[in-house]
């Protein structure tokens, strides 16, 4: 939950593993005094990056009409970044965050800093269509909080507005709700286009471990807020807040109260693409230099531990990073979209590398959610839609039991249909498709029994046979 406390015990134990309440008032002091350190430390690092980038340029003082438009974005989003850090406590970044540029590799610092230039392929939308409020008080009121947080961090702002987009509300769990943003109805989604890309699977996080291994969660905060809104597009992003924010029409006296994202918001079909690639380049930082023998994540060779060759062993994985000292797999971490999987022999060392992946992820200025945190263990929970546990002298795949008890119901459900005439609801058939498509991640064994799915589903296109195949060239043209 967004809501959720953070387990500060996981880093008071570590330390006193006996804890008295006079140890915890000592730590809680120590990281105050932190926190402020590191505060200052923040500024003076950009401080010191900007004076040696941009040698010419005064800070403080402009002394002329040509300025350097590029260190004006510079400073702009520097002081942005300054600002949010004096908000952040220990534990969480309360004013919101903003990657901190100048840390990040040359190749992709201005990317980073202004936003990644979207592709337009159709003419952007000119939609203005009122928001509708939620018509229940409790959603509505949850609806409204959740708008305050993205205005309060600046996520939304004022600016030009062009076209609007909408948002509406779906619940999670039995007191709180996922405010969705709708990039599509507005036509905005219809404008831009975002390549395809990959995405880590659970075959990946298996070569990683062994019997014994132990595992920890982390997660990025606010993953897609993190990164910047091109500029271009922001215009046609404007948000409708007059439903929600009543009292500002009033005292503001204004008709309507319309304010625009500047932040990659979930439901926009570039933000995907983009928060990913900005992750992938964090991940390339984080993992340092490999050769480097105080790098927790180094590593010697590349195993390939593949059936049939003479040195196969049947317990350990196919492909692995090996460290030919111990011969052990190198400690690792996998990041699927916001969700971090850690790995490593021992739990001390999980704990390293749960360590080095947080602090990394806030030395670049991406949230380090510390209250979702988990520590490192056997049995660790869902990652990706699939569960790794290492104990008991083995490496286990499943998913959860109420996966398995779905997965069942939906076989059970297509059973029933099949029995009962010719016809299937196409729209709920598609819908478990998608369904037994994430199992066949953990299970893949039961790709092969889906072709019948897609086969069905696809039926009723044009040049396809009465069992769903595709026509061969020889039999379109002897049909022609």
């Amino acid at each position: 939950s967004d809501d959720a406390e953070v387990p500060t015990y996981l880093w008071d134990l570590a330390i006193f593993p006996d804890i008295t309440e006079r140890e915890r008032r000592a730590l809680n002091l120590l990281r105050e005094a932190g926190i402020r350190w590191w505060r200052r430390k923040v500024f003076r690092c950009f401080y010191s990056w900007f004076h040696k980038e941009y040698k010419e340029y005064k800070m403080f003082r402009c002394t002329g009409r040509q300025q350097n438009l590029d260190a004006e974005k510079s400073l702009v989003a520097g002081r942005e970044c300054v600002e949010r850090s004096s908000g952040a406590t220990w534990w969480e970044w309360r004013c919101g965050s903003r990657p901190y540029f100048w840390r990040w590799p040359n190749e992709y610092r201005v990317q980073i800093r202004d936003g990644l230039k979207l592709w337009i392929k159709n003419q952007l939308p000119r939609w203005q269509v009122p928001q509708r409020h939620e018509s229940n008080a409790a959603t509505r009121s949850h609806v409204r909080d959740k708008l305050i947080t993205v205005r309060e961090r600046g996520y939304i702002s004022m600016g030009f507005i062009i076209a609007l987009t909408s948002y509406f509300s779906v619940p999670k769990g039995d007191n709180d709700i996922r405010l969705v943003y709708d990039g599509t109805k507005s036509g905005l989604n219809a404008a831009l286009w975002a390549p395809w890309f990959p995405l880590p699977t659970i075959d990946g996080h298996l070569r990683a471990v062994e019997s014994g291994y132990f595992m920890g969660d982390l997660d990025i905060g606010e993953m897609f807020l993190n990164f910047i809104l091109d500029e271009e597009v922001q215009q046609y992003a404007g948000v409708d807040l007059s439903p929600y924010f009543p009292d500002e029409l009033t005292s503001r006296k204004l008709q309507v109260l319309w304010e625009r994202w500047t932040r990659c918001a979930m439901g926009f079909r570039s933000s995907p693409y983009q928060a990913v690639q900005g992750v992938l380049f964090a991940d390339e930082v984080i993992r340092g230099d490999r050769l480097d023998p105080t790098n927790i994540f180094r590593w010697d060779i590349i195993r390939l531990n593949l059936p049939g060759s003479e040195a196969y062993e049947p317990s350990r994985p196919w492909v692995m990073k090996l460290r030919t000292v111990s011969n052990t797999a190198a400690s690792d971490f996998f990041i699927y979209v916001d969700d971090v999987r850690t790995s490593a022999a021992t739990y001390e060392e999980c704990r390293g590398v749960s360590r080095r992946v947080g602090s990394g992820l806030n030395w670049l200025g991406l949230q380090d959610a510390a209250r979702k945190r988990r520590d490192p263990s056997q049995l660790a929970g869902a990652w990706a839609g699939s569960i790794v546990n290492t104990d008991n002298g083995e490496v286990t795949l499943s998913i959860s039991q109420e996966r398995w008890s779905k997965s069942k119901t939906i076989i059970l459900w297509l059973r029933e249909q099949v029995m009962a005439g010719s016809t299937i609801p196409f729209k709920q058939m598609e819908s478990y498709r998608g369904f037994l498509i994430y199992i066949c991640r953990t299970y893949p064994a039961i790709n092969p029994y889906l072709k019948g799915l897609h086969l069905t589903l696809d039926s009723w296109r044009a040049w396809r046979r009465v069992d769903g195949w595709k026509l061969t060239m020889a039999e379109i043209r002897a049909a022609l």
